[in-house]
């Protein structure tokens, strides 16, 4: 992937710097990551003070335009521990989801069985 910067303005007012590049880059349009890791690079800073705004794909050709933003503080956290936190929590509502599952499964049965009772009752009162 080869970035070419266009635009580089500093907005003191929002501690930022606005990036505008070209990305040339062969096969599908590279990910957003990607992107992020790759400029960091270009502008020699860490990849935490870099985001990435949007990517414009130019149609049929293997260039797209990005504008990103580089902040004077970092915006994010690395992104190893944010999939840690990610997967803890999906856990827990993973077996929450599965034990309000089972109970509302239980409730159906016991209240079928209820109907059908009730129906027993019926056509034994009606014998006699």
């Amino acid at each position: 992937m080869e970035i070419t910067i266009v635009k580089d303005v500093k907005n003191p007012l929002l501690e930022r710097r606005e990036i505008e590049a070209i990305i040339a880059f062969q096969g599908p349009t590279p990910k957003r990551d990607e992107v992020l890791v790759e400029l960091a690079k270009v502008l020699k800073v860490d990849d935490t003070h870099v985001e990435v705004d949007k990517i414009y794909q130019r149609f049929g050709r293997q260039e797209a335009k990005v504008i990103a933003f580089v902040f004077d503080k970092p915006v994010r956290e690395k992104k190893v521990e944010v999939k840690e936190e990610k997967e803890e929590g999906g856990e827990e509502s993973q077996t929450e989801q599965e034990g309000g599952a089972e109970k509302a499964s239980e409730e159906k049965e016991e209240g079928k069985e209820e109907q059908k009772e009730g129906k027993e009752e019926e056509e034994s009162k009606g014998d006699e």
